[in-house]
């Protein structure tokens, strides 16, 4: 009888029990961290993630060619305003060189071209929701690509709760108020805000009395909790608005009116939208039309919805470009 043989034989058949046992206990743990193969979490279009924008905007290459993606559902500073630095630095950590999945929601791209997209990770996270998660985006919809705004709007009431990332320390609204174009209640109403909710606070007025957020409302300051030990006096402050001072008008003798004629008016195309998609300066292009893009928005909306103005609050849209 060969007993060598036999002792090899017994001992590979107990390293593969010992190697079942392991992979059996341990193979969970090595799956959730990443270190174990795995299929794709979800269908999509595989791509790689050549350069970080912003918080919100990445480039990647798909087929040899290379495309910007914007995330959807999701809105994070814009390069130049506070958390922006903190914000693409989070977006880099997760994505930077990473091999991604890319999933369309209803549309394919915006109006400026980049495409809209969920992003996942191989390893199952779910980037769009994992910022807002971790507190540095907040949770937007724009419609019709609102699949997933749900699961957005819980988790940043979550990270809201814990003070996470940009939500560390917020002013918050004392009480249900509403938010004034102006510092002043006679300005017209923009909007409002609820208890508890944080507040993105940009300037001041010179007395501190009032706070202006980002976009451009106003809100009292003793409505703010919490509020920023500094913060800058707004570069443009809206006056009150003048009272009309009523002029006596002149009697006549009644005419017969004539009917009126209706005169066609011209179309004329938008510069931008003001309720889809966020656009950077860069997307525009050139300071007449980020210039544009904003006095349509304040006309139209009542404030500066892609935040173009910057932290000055001048009125002066991307001054930085041609």
């Amino acid at each position: 009888m060969n007993t060598a043989g036999i002792t090899k034989s017994g001992l590979a058949r107990g390293l593969g029990v010992v190697c079942l046992v392991v992979a059996a206990l341990w193979g969970p743990a090595l799956h959730a961290s990443g270190l174990a193969a795995f299929a794709p979490p979800v269908a999509g279009e595989t791509a790689h993630v050549a350069a970080i924008v912003d918080g919100d905007t990445i480039r990647v290459t798909r087929n040899g060619s290379e495309a910007k993606v914007r995330l959807i559902g999701v809105d994070t500073p814009e390069v130049g305003q506070a958390g922006a630095t903190e914000a693409t630095a989070a977006t880099s950590r997760l994505l930077s060189g990473q091999q991604v999945i890319l999933v369309k929601d209803v549309s394919e791209t915006d109006r400026y071209g980049r495409l809209l997209r969920y992003i996942y990770l191989p390893s199952g996270v779910f980037v769009n929701l994992e910022l807002v998660k971790q507190g540095w985006a907040r949770a937007v919809a724009y419609p019709p690509d609102t699949a997933h705004q749900v699961q957005f709007d819980e988790a940043q009431r979550q990270a809201i709760a814990k003070g996470l990332g940009r939500w560390a320390h917020a002013p918050t609204a004392s009480r249900n108020a509403n938010l004034r174009a102006g510092p002043a209640t006679t300005h017209r109403q923009m909007g409002s805000v609820t208890a508890g909710q944080p507040l993105e606070i940009v300037g001041r007025t010179p007395a501190s009395d009032w706070y202006q957020l980002v976009g451009g409302a106003w809100i009292a300051a003793f409505l703010v909790s919490n509020p920023p030990a500094s913060v800058p006096v707004a570069r443009s402050i809206p006056t009150p608005p003048q009272q009309p001072v009523a002029t006596p008008v002149p009697t006549r003798a009644p005419q017969r009116s004539q009917p009126a004629i209706p005169v066609a008016q011209p179309q004329t195309q938008a510069p931008c939208s003001c309720s889809g998609p966020d656009l950077d300066c860069k997307d525009l292009g050139t300071h007449d039309a980020a210039q544009a893009c904003y006095d349509y928005c304040v006309r139209t909306v009542g404030y500066d919805y892609h935040r173009l103005d910057g932290n000055d609050h001048d009125g002066q849209a991307c001054e930085s470009l041609p």
